[in-house]
This record gives C-alpha cells, sequence and structure tokens, in this order.
C-alpha cells in the first residue's frame, strides 16, 4: 500500500527534480519554461475538473438488460459523445449506468473494454476527447483539424469497430454461459423440491411427536394430517398450544401450524 498512501508525495519529488534541471541548466530561462508549462497544465486540470463534475452530476436511468447488443449500443454512444463531453466527462456519465444494468454479472473484461472504448480510444478527433490535442489546441491548432482528416475519421470508425466487435463476442460467451448455469440452476431446484416434499412432512410429523399437523402451503392451499379433522394433541388429554413455525428447505417453504 505503498503508492496509494504516499503517491502524491513521490510525484511531488519527480516534478521538482525535473524543475531543479530545468533551473540548473537553464537557469531563468529554464525557470520561465516551466511556469509557462504549468499555465498550460493549469487550464487543462481546470477542463477535466469541470468535465468531471458537471458529468458526475447527471444521472442516466436505463431500463433496460444488460445483454451484450445493450452493451455494445451504450459503448458505442459513449465513443461518440466522448468527443463533445471529454473522456472523462463521458466516463463519468455512463459508467455508472453501464455497470448498474450488468451488476449481476458484472466482470473485468467489462471495465477494460469501457476504458479502451470510452475513456481512451472514443476521443481522438477533437481537443475535448484527448488531453493532448487540448494541449495543441492552446498552441494554436484548429479545434476540427481532425475531423476534417478522413484517413484520422477511418481510423477511429476502424479502431471502435474493432473494439466493439471484439467485445460483443467476448460478452456474448459469458452471457450465454451464465444463462446456461442459472437454467441448470433452476431445474436442479425443482428436481430437488419434488423429491423432498414427502420426505419434508415424514420429518415434521417425527419431530412434533404423534401431534396433528396443519400444513398450509403459501400458495393457498391447505393439506391436513391423517384425518380430516384437526385434533389438539397432549399427553395429558388437555389442549396443548397452537405454535407456528415457517419451514424452508431444498426449495419447499410452508407455514406449519402444530396444535
Amino acid at each position: 500500500h505503498f503508492w496509494e498512501y504516499n503517491y502524491h508525495y513521490v510525484s511531488f519529488s519527480l516534478s521538482f527534480i525535473v524543475f531543479l534541471y530545468y533551473a540548473i541548466a537553464f537557469g531563468g530561462d529554464g525557470v520561465l519554461r516551466i511556469f509557462e508549462s504549468f499555465l498550460d497544465y493549469f487550464s487543462f486540470m481546470a477542463l477535466i475538473g469541470s468535465l468531471y463534475i458537471i458529468a458526475s452530476g447527471i444521472h442516466i436511468d436505463i431500463k433496460a438488460h444488460g445483454t451484450p447488443l445493450i452493451n455494445v449500443l451504450l459503448l458505442a454512444i459513449g465513443a461518440v459523445l466522448t468527443n463533445l463531453i471529454g473522456t472523462t466527462g463521458a466516463s463519468m456519465l455512463f459508467i455508472r449506468p453501464f455497470i448498474r444494468i450488468n451488476k449481476h454479472r458484472i466482470m473485468g473484461y467489462h471495465v477494460m473494454f469501457y476504458i479502451f472504448i470510452v475513456g481512451n480510444c472514443g476521443g481522438v478527433l477533437t481537443p475535448l476527447g484527448d488531453p493532448p490535442l487540448f494541449l495543441g489546441y492552446l498552441q494554436g491548432v484548429p479545434f476540427f483539424w481532425l475531423l476534417s482528416q478522413p484517413r484520422i475519421v477511418l481510423a477511429w470508425l476502424f479502431v471502435i469497430s474493432y473494439l466493439l466487435i471484439l467485445f460483443f463476442a467476448v460478452d456474448r460467451y459469458y452471457y450465454t454461459k451464465a444463462l446456461k448455469g442459472k437454467m441448470r440452476a433452476s431445474f436442479s431446484a425443482v428436481n430437488t423440491s419434488e423429491s423432498n416434499d414427502g420426505a419434508d412432512e415424514e420429518n415434521l410429523k417425527e419431530l412434533t411427536g404423534e401431534g396433528k399437523i396443519m400444513i398450509d402451503d403459501y400458495d393457498g392451499t391447505k393439506d391436513d394430517g391423517d384425518d380430516e379433522s384437526l385434533v389438539p394433541y397432549s399427553p395429558d388429554g388437555t389442549s396443548s398450544p397452537t405454535k407456528e413455525a415457517a419451514v424452508s428447505g431444498s426449495g419447499l417453504s410452508r407455514h406449519i401450524q402444530i396444535q
């Protein structure tokens, strides 16, 4: 845990070494260049901070299940919007709904492809989507310069399409695997419940003695004991107090009333 507790000290120490190098090697001119770089960096951090704060306050509620197709559509939309609201803004905007719709089967590859597509490769067409492009924009590079280059746009389409197809293949594999696992678990639970149905009632009779048992299923039907009438039982001939218990086992859940 050294890095997570001391990363700010390490970062400051490394930057101070660079500052000393420029100050010693280039004198006053080196210090001036460091100051100019700091202004560019400050402008960049102001942009990143504003995108982070604004996007983190927007809540998107998607009423859908995280199927492979839905996931691909969400990542594709995020890749496009990255060029409008930045990689930081798009990442903050879509990460929560992306995880929410996949909450029952979220895996490492979901986060990995999300970072690749939305947090990195998607935003290479405008200075808002890519930090180095923003620094170039501050130095006079036109804002829409990359969008005016057909080769760059085609390269962006190829990379994003390739990553989306690869993600769809991986996600479909694990999605199908998860569905098959749930189906096997459901069939196993049904078979176990049917096989233990009669055994559960016999075990209840043994636990409660020779008394009469009223079994009230949660589905609304009632199953009396051996006799049609419910007779209170007590060793001395008097009525015993009524006891109630909820018994759950092997997928069988019933309401048991013991007289």
